[in-house]
């Protein structure tokens, strides 16, 4: 039964705004540039394009562009004097993190509170980014050339060429790569980091997620930040978007050939492809109520937000209508909301397909609830700062934000002729040829945001301005190079003398009181694909035996002789030992996808559709038309691993093939010669590593997601979270705050990993954390996936289904210097909110107590997890209180970001009987009185609590 969606019921406040982004360094440039209608876009300098390289202007030619201008920033320097983040954020090599920590810091000041002093230090942090700058692809780049010469060495021709001389062109050929490209894999790096260094920053204790949903992924960021503050699950958030511009994402988008040749024209008739942009825009928020009492500034309000996916659909790059009118209407609570917005943002991409679907999309819905004749201003700010991808929603939204707050509708620029695919004469659609006064609604300003990712993930966001308590403010009028004074000179537009401002409270101080509720989950289906278990009744029988499945990698996948065990060099790895899936087939016939695509995707797509097909079919689900609009799903996983790693690979192809035919060259390899043999070598490359040939758009994490919605044709929504080790326990918080909350029934949590690469072999063993070659002393690197299907536990016992395990509470904590306090703010919040649930209630102190532990980090953390659990749950006088740890990741090996998950699994498995049915019957009752726990998390990580028992 689908229960009320509350964007509406517990109102969040936007207090404070921050971005850099393309010809904007602040919030004044960001309206400037959209006042005057100017574009951002410029050749992209030598540093961030090779053009002799990478530039070809004819198309379809594989591993180039035909592009060579996008939309940049200027970046900050960080090292200023007057620069207030840490040390280590100011030295990291990824300036990603630090100029979103220091665009965090400009909404903290724009709400008028100390960053380094917050009123609260629960704060969450959620951030869309998919990836930083190309160092990991450099430390890829240096992990892999090992690999990628042993490839050549085997190769006939090469040997035929140049004889016993092979190897001594190999070795310089190595040498010269990692020399170039020294290997940083000690740094943190990656895009769950992303996240983590603004909670450096703030300091802060609450949870931290990465979103990817490719284009969508800021909104769903700023969603699932709405979520967490409406459920009390932190006091203050920070949504946020962070993308850089690649000449990789360059390559990738020429494949499809989905960029513009000669600039960004959403809307337009003449409108050939998209542009490219990058930036950075922090939104500070809080709940409404809260930000009255703190007497903060309300820049805007949440007024509603809609999740969607877009089923089968036709194709990833298609988008499908359906799916965004889902979207649309999810976001608006009554027919009298729709005549209240007065300017759409669209999405519009500057592709004719693209912005065709979007704007017959919105005619669809609107025309059913407006006046007749009321038509709607809608734009595009891509039009002004290209396609900045993941933060192209939350980029939009902050459109809206300033547009409301100068009373001013932007005009549209660079439209010549209407896309000529839209009837504008029937929609009730206007494109604004020029800046107009925007007149409140008696309630304020009302407006939308779309933002859609490829693969058909749909987000629209509703916002208003509302106008002050005691009427409406009398503003100064604006002007583009200031404000007029009474007296008609100009003076310097201060950008928070127009802010709207609730009545003060005297109390500056807020107690971190829990306004929002908990509904128990329950489980009602479990999948797997792991390292000897393929299903999950062989896990069960893995976890009964406690077999450990930990077996050499096998020698294709990566050379034994390029990557040599406990030998003193830096390439050397201390043990080949992992969790390996073997024996898994994937039957492409029955799920009917191409063998082709099968063989140049992302193997971990086709283990998460199998354990997915495991968990619902354990549910008995045949997804009725209802169910399948409100199933959604989300993965839990460290973007990135073996996939991408070859990816980069394939990426610098253009690159090896240079640096060979160099090295051939001064052997005295003729030209001929050099291109046949180079021709062959890349061949042979992609036939090892085909990952550019992928077409299902396994280069985006979020497609890990998206392909579970296209098979089941799910219409719910779907995203991919990293938050490092601990990714399926923020996916799992993910999937318990949107049922809580109404966004959908049912939800697929997803934990899977695949990373059994030199990358994480070599990192492993320099960061010490690498077992030993006899199977112990340390962590083993495992793969595979592991889902579970979530229902809310009212529903699941309406409907009959059974069982397997109870949700209570989730919970995060963050202490990146200690981790038993990480620990134990984790499952304090945890225990709270089933509190909440239990009337206040704490569990019963005499309950056994049995605790699923999973951490990525040294051997002491095995002894600071022990005290820290052992403090926890110490016993009172007189109690017989019984504790077990068990750490199942030593069997199947440590799945990284769905580490979590296979220690769920066995925390399910315990909640069940002997027999591995659910523990439905009279005789499982005793378990009731049994709490189970779920832990993990990594060294500098947050810390992810779940609690469990049994029905």
């Amino acid at each position: 039964m689908a229960i009320a969606n509350r964007s509406s019921e517990n109102p969040i406040a936007i207090v404070g705004r921050g971005c850099r982004l393309p010809m904007a360094t602040g919030l004044d440039d960001y309206w400037r540039l959209i006042e005057q209608g100017r574009c951002a876009q410029k050749p992209l300098p030598p540093e961030r394009l090779d053009r002799d390289l990478l530039f070809r202007a004819e198309r379809g030619r594989l591993g180039s562009t035909y592009t060579d201008f996008a939309c940049t920033v200027d970046y900050p320097d960080l090292s200023a004097a007057d620069c207030r983040l840490a040390q280590s954020l100011k030295r990291n090599p990824e300036q990603t993190y630090g100029t979103l920590a220091q665009v965090t810091f400009e909404a903290f000041d724009d709400a008028k509170l100390d960053p380094l002093d917050p009123p609260d230090r629960n704060i969450g942090t959620f951030v869309g980014h998919t990836r930083a700058s190309g160092l990991a692809g450099d430390v890829a780049m240096a992990n892999y050339v090992g690999q990628v010469a042993a490839l050549v060495a085997e190769m006939p021709t090469f040997q035929n060429v140049l004889g016993d001389r092979i190897g001594g062109l190999l070795q310089r050929f190595v040498d010269e790569v990692r020399s170039d490209y020294p290997n940083r894999s000690n740094a943190p790096v990656g895009a769950g980091q992303c996240a983590r260094a603004v909670n450096l920053a703030l300091r802060s204790v609450g949870p931290q997620m990465t979103f990817n949903a490719a284009c969508a992924s800021s909104t769903q960021a700023l969603t699932q930040a709405v979520r967490a503050l409406q459920v009390g699950r932190c006091q203050f958030a920070v949504a946020a978007g962070a993308s850089y511009c690649h000449s990789d994402t360059l390559v990738l988008f020429s494949k499809a050939q989905s960029l513009s040749a000669s600039g960004t024209r959403p809307l337009d008739a003449d409108a050939d492809g998209l542009v490219l942009g990058e930036g950075y825009v922090a939104l500070l928020l809080c709940r409404l109520d809260q930000a009255r009492r703190l007497g903060l500034p309300i820049h805007g309000i949440v007024h509603g937000v809609g999740l969607s996916s877009d089923g089968k659909g036709k194709s990833l790059w298609a988008p499908r209508r359906e799916g965004q009118i889902l979207a649309i209407r999810r976001a608006y609570a009554a027919p009298a909301d729709y005549r209240k917005i007065g300017y759409i943002e669209a999405h519009a991409t500057s592709t004719q397909l693209g912005d065709a679907t979007e704007m017959q999309a919105l005619a669809d819905v609107f025309a059913q609830y407006l006046e007749p004749g009321q038509r709607i201003p809608v734009g595009s700010v891509k039009a002004n700062i290209g396609h900045t991808l993941e933060t192209a929603g939350i980029a939009g939204v902050l459109k809206c934000l300033l547009a409301m707050q100068r009373e001013t509708i932007p005009a549209m620029p660079h439209v010549r002729t209407p896309n000529s695919k839209i009837d504008w004469n029937s929609v009730p659609l206007d494109l604004p040829r020029e800046n107009r006064p925007w007149r409140p609604q008696d309630d304020g300003w009302f407006c939308s945001v779309n933002s859609f990712g490829i693969g058909g993930l749909n987000t629209h966001v509703v916002l208003t301005r509302p106008l002050a308590p005691t009427g409406r403010i009398a503003m100064p009028a604006k002007t583009s190079s200031g404000t007029l004074t009474s007296d008609g000179s100009r003076m310097a537009t201060n950008d928070s003398a127009n802010k709207l401002v609730e009545p003060a409270s005297s109390n500056r101080s807020l107690v971190s009181t829990k306004s929002g509720t908990f509904n128990p989950i329950a489980v009602i289906g479990v999948g797997a694909i792991l390292p000897g278990a393929i299903g999950t009744a062989a896990f069960f029988e893995t976890l009964r035996d406690q077999r450990v499945t930990l077996s050499r990698i096998p020698a294709e996948r990566w050379s034994e002789l390029a990557y040599p065990e406990n030998v003193a060099t830096p390439w050397a790895v201390r043990s080949r030992l992992g969790g390996v899936v073997n024996g898994y087939h994937f039957d492409w016939k029955r799920h009917r996808i191409p063998p082709k695509q099968v063989a140049h995707a992302s193997p971990l797509q086709f283990m998460i559709l199998d354990s997915v097909e495991q968990a619902t079919e354990m549910a008995g689900l045949d997804f009725t038309s209802d169910l399948r609009l409100r199933c959604g799903v989300v993965v839990g996983t460290t973007f990135g691993g073996e996939f991408s790693n070859q990816l980069q690979v394939g990426l610098r192809l253009p690159e090896f093939r240079r640096r060979l035919t160099r090295l051939l060259a001064a052997e005295g390899v003729n030209d001929h010669q050099c291109e046949k043999l180079t021709d062959e070598f890349s061949d042979r490359l992609l036939a090892a590593m085909p990952a550019l040939l992928d077409e299902t758009g396994s280069f985006t994490s979020s497609s890990l997601a998206s392909r579970v919605t296209k098979n089941l044709d799910l219409m719910g929504g779907a995203v991919a979270v990293d938050s490092g080790n601990t990714s399926f326990g923020s996916a799992l918080t993910c999937c318990v705050d949107q049922l809580s909350c109404g966004d959908n029934d049912l939800m697929i949590c997803v934990g899977a990993q695949q990373d059994l690469g030199p990358s994480r072999y070599v990192g492993m063993t320099r960061s010490g954390m690498l077992g030993n070659s006899s199977g112990n002393d340390g962590v083993f690197p495992g793969e595979g996936a592991v889902a579970v299907v979530l229902q809310r536990l009212s529903d699941a016992e309406r409907t009959g289904r059974k069982i397997l395990a109870v949700i209570q509470g989730v919970g995060s904590g963050f202490d990146s210097a200690c981790l038993p306090r990480s620990l134990d703010g984790a499952m304090e919040t945890a225990l709270a909110s089933h509190a909440k649930h239990a009337g206040d209630q704490q569990p019963d102190k005499q309950t056994d107590r049995f605790i699923e532990q999973v951490w990525a980090g040294p051997s002491r953390f095995d002894g600071e997890v022990e005290t820290a659990l052992a403090w926890r749950f110490r016993s009172p006088e007189g109690a017989n209180t019984h504790l077990q740890t068990h750490d199942s990741s030593r069997l199947v090996g440590h799945l990284g970001g769905g580490s979590m998950a296979v220690s769920m699994l066995a925390a399910i498995g315990r909640c069940m009987d002997q027999h591995g049915s659910p523990a439905v019957n009279p005789t499982a009752s005793a378990n009731k009185n049994r709490e189970h726990w779920v832990v993990g998390g990594g060294q500098g990580e947050c810390t992810q609590a779940i609690l469990l028992r049994s029905y």
